[in-house]
């Protein structure tokens, strides 16, 4: 996968960087040559949304940055994009310091995004300084009132600051305050069964906070991302958006392409370790997504990765108990790969561009990663594409003792994986060390690139 789409070409590498990409290399003397004819190679997979050292209430996430990262690379991912989530008082300076140690441990490379869980004047003005550090991503919440839930007027006040100085923002998008009634009048009449988190969080209260969301761009013009998109009408609302210009992107994850909300009515002791927020919903809002994935409309596959051991999970006396989270940081690959290519919906092309290209892009991040291109990180991923993969195997199923693709034998296999000129991951052997990955300072989103993932220009580089 080149600049200019696939193509049988030679890959040079020297040291950390791809140096030529062309056809007919001569290679020197000495030079190692590697022979993939037969094979695809892709451009470093990026996981633009991530939680490796999140703590909720007492329970900390399963993984860490090293073991997190040792599944993400056994599934392609070279680049991760952590969330950094302030404590209640704590400023982001502090915040960064702690994510930068534990982040010592990272086998992969690694960037940070910064969620705004209150917005004051002070904190507005330490955004541009944070940007010029190479923190671009800044995440707002409509949900979880009393923690983070921003008001529209908030975070439309964090767009003007984020939006010129070359940042975006990334939006947990549902209706905290619905939500919060919707939870506190089942648990009042009783009904506390896994099911009832879906039902207290409907696709209406996605809906409705993504349309303020887009008033608030269409306003102040800021480069937004709605995460975790999870049902079919959110996606409608994207697509009018970017059809008349706005900004606005759209990303999902392998649980709402792949899983349904019937997982939610399995007996507790199961059904709890399938609650996430926004939760998995029906086959038909699965289909829409793919079909936004093919056309566009969304743009990006992350994981929003956030497993919790069965003893946090099985602590709970109710779905509102429950902390929130599903695996999936080394099974994106071959769940997009099943339903995009292997099912025949879209090409090779298209799924380089969902899981490496346009996050390495929004994030700020490209074209050192998310490209095969002389200049580039020598960051490649090797396909079979006749290959099969069990999602069980170590380590890609992560630390965590609940793996939702458990006994799933996938299309497709990894044959090796190349970070910046070492080879990390090669048939079954990992061979990346705790603290090799490297801190990825990010760059302002140029126009260029916004007016590419809008699909209004430069459908030179990369076929929309």
């Amino acid at each position: 996968m080149t600049p200019m789409g696939l193509a049988p070409v030679d890959i040079v590498v020297e040291d950390e960087t791809i140096v030529w990409v062309g056809v007919d290399c001569d290679p020197s003397e000495g030079d190692m040559v590697v022979d993939l004819a037969g094979l695809y190679v892709l451009p470093g997979f990026v996981d633009m949304h991530t939680h490796l050292h999140l703590r909720v209430g007492q329970y900390s996430v399963a993984d860490d940055f090293q073991t997190g990262t040792a599944a993400a690379l056994a599934g392609g991912t070279t680049t991760v994009v952590e969330y950094v989530t302030p404590d209640p008082g704590e400023t982001f300076t502090s915040a960064l310091d702690r994510w930068r140690r534990v982040s010592e441990k990272s086998r992969a490379d690694y960037a940070f995004h910064v969620c705004i869980p209150r917005v004051t004047d002070d904190v507005l003005d330490e955004l541009p300084g944070l940007i010029r550090q190479g923190i671009t991503g800044f995440k707002v919440f409509l949900a979880y009132p009393d923690r983070l839930m921003l008001s529209t007027a908030e975070i439309g006040r964090v767009m003007s600051v984020v939006g010129p100085a070359g940042g975006v923002v990334f939006v947990h998008a549902e209706d905290g305050v619905e939500v919060e009634r919707l939870r506190a009048e089942a648990v009042s009449m009783g009904r506390k069964a896994p099911i009832e988190h879906a039902r207290t969080r409907p696709a209406r209260t996605e809906v409705e906070a993504v349309s303020l969301i887009l008033d608030l761009v269409e306003k102040t013009r800021c480069p937004t991302v709605v995460v975790h998109v999870s049902c079919g009408e959110t996606m409608e609302l994207l697509a009018e958006a970017r059809s008349r210009g706005l900004p606005v992107f759209g990303e999902t994850c392998p649980h709402y392409l792949w899983l349904t909300e019937r997982q939610l009515l399995r007996p507790f002791e199961e059904a709890i370790h399938y609650i996430c927020s926004p939760p998995i919903r029906t086959a038909s809002d699965a289909m829409k997504l793919w079909d936004g994935l093919c056309t566009g409309v969304l743009q990006f596959v992350a994981t929003d990765h956030c497993p919790f051991f069965s003893e946090a999970r099985n602590s709970a006396d109710s779905f509102d108990k429950v902390p929130n989270g599903i695996s999936g940081i080394g099974a994106r690959f071959n769940l997009t790969f099943a339903g995009g290519l292997y099912s025949g919906r879209f090409g090779m092309e298209r799924l380089a561009h969902v899981l490496s290209t346009h996050p390495a892009m929004i994030c700020g991040l490209y074209p050192r990663k998310g490209v095969i291109a002389p200049g580039a990180d020598a960051d490649l991923v090797v396909v079979d594409p006749f290959g099969r993969t069990d999602l069980g195997e170590e380590p890609l199923a992560g630390a965590c003792d609940f793996n939702p693709w458990e006994g799933i034998e996938a299309p497709g296999r990894l044959l090796a994986v190349m970070g910046r000129g070492e080879w990390l991951w090669r048939e079954h052997d990992l061979s990346a060390k705790p603290g090799r990955g490297r801190f990825q300072e990010r760059r302002r989103l140029s126009h260029n690139l916004l007016a590419h993932l809008l699909g209004k220009d430069m459908a030179w580089i990369f076929c929309p």
